[in-house]
């Protein structure tokens, strides 16, 4: 990527950073000091209330960062045609040094970074974070013995799996225990019903014992917490391009596509031991489960 292609690659990025902007390749802008028509590599112009600012950028595919000299030369043309800021993109980056001096010129030092550019030596890998949610309650439901299981199970001792099935119905569907708590409490607003009974019986509602449905006389379940534990894997996209700023070390995403949009968990998660993820400072994306009510108030 060279001279005229680079600049072609960052005036594809720059739209994708201001969109709502007019943004040119090659443009060419009268100088008010100079009273010459100026080449500018890519300018942005954006329209603030009625009035328009000026954005230039400057781009140098060097082998090796750009000097004081060069800050001074752009710094001359944004003041000769009026802009508000100038960008100087280098592939080759920015001595520190220089840092402080671009700020007091108005100058942004970034480079955009690609994993279609040949400028990457490296697999970009982006951190996936996901943080599911663990309901803590205790339940209490009543069985009412029934002539079936008393006599099927007699002289026997009863075993009861405290994970074991319910149905309403008869046993055409059935539901695990805990499947159905959670599904309970997500149905609830959690925020209100921790610390707070809640009933939970449905009309004909079985429990299964020793393969006999025992009608239940009562259900509930008091929510006491809900706790996060965090899960990290990292993924390869298939496109994922993004600003650097050199200057103040941050990173604007310009465009992200993963291969797994509806990303799900799963066993390539990786267990944190804490809520702070060694996740480096940048790029990286945060999922955590929703609730059955979250999602009914999008929906809305």
């Amino acid at each position: 990527m060279r001279g005229s292609e680079y600049e072609q690659f960052a005036y594809e990025k720059f739209r994708q950073l201001f969109p709502n902007a007019t943004v040119t390749k090659n443009d060419y802008i009268h100088g008010s000091l100079s009273d010459l028509d100026r080449e500018i590599d890519v300018s942005i112009k954006i329209t603030v209330e009625s009035q328009q600012l000026l954005y230039i950028v400057q781009c140098k595919d060097w082998k090796k960062p750009v000097d004081i000299k060069v800050l001074g030369e752009f710094s001359a043309v944004i003041k000769d045609v009026q802009a508000s800021k100038g960008f100087l993109l280098c592939t080759s980056g920015f001595a520190r040094s220089n840092h402080k001096y671009a700020l007091a010129l108005g100058i942004e030092l970034v480079t955009i970074e690609d994993i279609k550019s040949d400028k990457w030596t490296t697999e970009i890998q982006i951190p996936i974070v996901y943080i599911r949610k663990i309901n803590h309650y205790e339940s209490s439901f009543q069985l009412i013995v029934n002539e079936a299981l008393a006599s099927k199970n007699r002289n026997t001792d009863l075993q009861i799996s405290m994970n074991g099935l319910f149905s309403d119905d008869e046993g055409k569907t059935t539901i695990h225990n805990l499947e159905y708590l959670n599904k309970c409490i997500d149905s609830l607003e959690a925020s209100s019903v921790i610390g707070v009974k809640q009933d939970i019986y449905r009309p004909n509602l079985h429990y299964m014992i020793a393969d006999v449905w025992v009608p239940c006389g009562a259900f509930s379940f008091t929510l006491l917490s809900i706790t996060r534990k965090y899960f990290l894997k990292y993924v390869t996209p298939e496109e994922y391009s993004q600003l650097r700023d050199h200057i103040r070390n941050l990173i604007y995403p310009l465009h992200i596509t993963v291969k797994n949009e509806d990303m799900q968990f799963d066993e390539s998660f990786i267990e944190v031991p804490d809520d702070k993820p060694p996740v480096i400072v940048g790029l990286f994306l945060e999922i955590e489960e929703r609730t059955l009510a979250e999602a009914a108030q999008e929906k809305n």
